[in-house]
């Protein structure tokens, strides 16, 4: 570069003096910095960093390298960092200034949200929400902090103590199905339509606490097993739908069956005291003729033979 330098100076002649301005060319060579770099305070090129590469060191042009315990942001910026990734909040110092409705766990140094209730069976996933965790559900709109266990809808008449573990109330029962039954005793031929109330069904009646079979008519020595259906006693035998007789083995003879094994003789007819006899009864005239035949046999045994005379 060439730089012009003066010197102003007197000269005396034989008139006296006067002003003579003398020029001297000189060349200094001054240096240039690259594009990106820039002259320090000692005449150094540097690289140069928008900004002024604030808690860091510029390292290259537009490069900055930050500081220990800062980092670069998205606009090439040092900030602090912090030990966490300070999600719902802005990194300050060394910790985390949460944003408005959350707050800082001491403990993991992150910004967890607030709700205001105690969240019950249920987890704080946002400011003032509480999310039910698995197996619970929210009941009641008003108390939107507070989740219940579910046990779907076979839990109806009884208490959902934990998820899917139902407590039947007063006067019903587990089924198999997992569903809460109302309970009836001896409600074999009924629906139970609520807690001791059976309802029979089409054919059978209430008898206290059981439903018994109806039979139209009487069953004769016989009971109503079913609607219109008739079942023999022990010892009878069916001759029709609703009527069953006594049976006697062996079968009677000159008798009518009138209870099981027992004969009872026909009119003049009898039985004898033997008894593998007795379902045999006996005309009276076989009698009287053992009889007569006795009686002779008794006089002769008395008197002697009995002689005729001519």
């Amino acid at each position: 570069v060439k730089v012009p330098m003066g010197w102003e100076m007197q000269k005396q002649n034989s008139g006296g003096f006067k002003n003579v301005t003398l020029y001297i060319s000189m060349l200094q060579y001054v240096p240039l910095c690259c594009t990106g770099y820039i002259r320090n305070e000692r005449d150094i090129c540097v690289p140069e960093c928008k900004g002024g590469c604030k808690d860091g060191v510029c390292v290259s042009p537009g490069n900055c390298a930050c500081y220990q315990g800062y980092g670069e942001n998205n606009r090439g910026e040092c900030v602090l960092t912090c030990p966490c990734s300070c999600p719902h909040g802005k990194c300050r110092g060394s910790t985390c200034k949460c944003d408005e409705g959350y707050k800082l766990d001491p403990t993991s140094q992150t910004c967890e949200p607030v709700c205001p209730e105690l969240c019950v069976n249920a987890e704080c996933s946002g400011p003032g929400v509480c999310t039910c965790l698995p197996g619970f559900k929210k009941l009641d709109s008003d108390e939107d902090h507070i989740c219940s266990p579910d046990c779907g809808s076979k839990c109806k008449h009884g208490k959902c103590r934990a998820p899917n573990h139902c407590e039947c109330n007063e006067g019903y029962q587990m089924a198999n199905a997992g569903e809460c039954l109302p309970r009836c005793a001896g409600c074999d031929h009924g629906d139970c339509v609520k807690p001791f109330h059976c309802r029979c069904h089409h054919g059978y009646r209430r008898a206290g606490d059981e439903c018994e079979p109806i039979c139209e008519f009487r069953c004769h020595n016989a009971t109503c097993s079913a609607p219109n259906t008739c079942n023999c006693i022990s010892g009878y035998t069916k001759v029709s739908p609703l009527a069953c007789v006594p049976e006697c083995n062996p079968t009677c003879q000159n008798a009518d069956c009138v209870a099981p094994n027992q004969c009872q003789c026909h009119k003049y007819y009898y039985k004898k005291d033997i008894m593998f006899l007795r379902h045999i009864c006996y005309h009276m005239s076989l009698q009287l003729i053992a009889t007569a035949g006795q009686l002779a046999n008794d006089l002769n045994n008395r008197h002697g033979p009995v002689v005729h005379s001519e």
